[in-house]
């Protein structure tokens, strides 16, 4: 039998999950809300999908209900529609927390996730809480699902996702960079993102071998990764990424 998934709110983050979802090999019957009519009208055009006029419509004939509201949204969002305890209600929306939802979904389990838009790409590494084995089969096909033990472990996790951010800014300064020495831009970003993510395939591929150990590999005597990263250090360039990561947990868990 089909999986039927239904979206509320169709916004940014949903328009690239959804084509994330349309990669499974048997993918879910989606309905869309008509939130976001733009989006959701070029989503339904692409994959053939249905866009529900109403919510209530929605949430009946739904399996599993994403919300993807923004988080000040999601109460009002909620309230009032039919839900069932046999449903799933998968939260996107950041750091809203099980227990503003619970009192409205009329006991359906309640699962928060954080993915990224490179679910569109099946390379989406998505961090859910608590563990659940329909959520991690359907996420499956946007990339790794990552599940946490405790809902404070979760929320650290999901504020990386700024890290996802920043990394771009880097790939951003580093091709500007060996563009600067004539190489021509697009070859320069190409070379640059894949750099980055060997980087992330090696660190998560080789997991039994610690990460200290997978870096001082690639500086031997002499070598020019040692050398540039000793100038890293010596400027204590990493200490402002800590620091911008510790503003994000704040702000994250202090608004939960």
């Amino acid at each position: 039998m089909t999986l039927t998934v239904g979206v509320l709110g169709v916004g940014h983050l949903m328009a690239h999950v959804v084509p994330g979802l349309m990669r499974a090999g048997s993918p879910p019957k989606v309905l869309l809300s008509a939130r976001n009519k733009e989006r959701s009208a070029a989503l339904a055009e692409r994959f053939d999908l249905e866009i529900c006029a109403e919510n209530e419509d929605l949430i009946r004939r739904s399996d599993v209900v994403i919300v993807a509201v923004r988080p000040f949204d999601v109460e009002e969002t909620i309230t009032g529609l039919p839900w069932r305890a046999e449903q799933i209600v998968l939260s996107f929306a950041g750091t809203v927390s099980r227990s503003t939802f619970e009192p409205h979904v009329n006991g359906a389990d309640v699962v928060l996730a954080m993915p990224v838009i490179t679910a569109e790409f099946g390379e989406s590494p998505t961090s859910i809480w608590p563990a659940n084995a329909g959520v991690q089969a359907l996420m499956a096909s946007c990339g790794p699902v990552i599940a946490f033990e405790t809902e404070s472990q979760f929320k650290a996790a999901s504020g990386s996702g700024a890290y996802f951010g920043w990394v771009q800014a880097l790939i951003m300064e580093m091709t500007d960079w060996l563009s600067a020495k004539g190489v021509p831009e697009d070859q320069a970003r190409a070379v640059i993102a894949g750099m980055t993510r060997a980087g992330a395939v090696s660190a998560s591929k080789r997991s039994d071998t610690p990460l200290p150990a997978l870096i001082n590999d690639l500086c031997l005597p002499g070598s020019l990764t040692g050398q540039g990263l000793d100038i890293l250090k010596d400027a204590d360039a990493f200490s402002p990424w800590r620091a911008a990561a510790e503003s994000i947990f704040e702000r994250h868990i202090g608004n939960s």
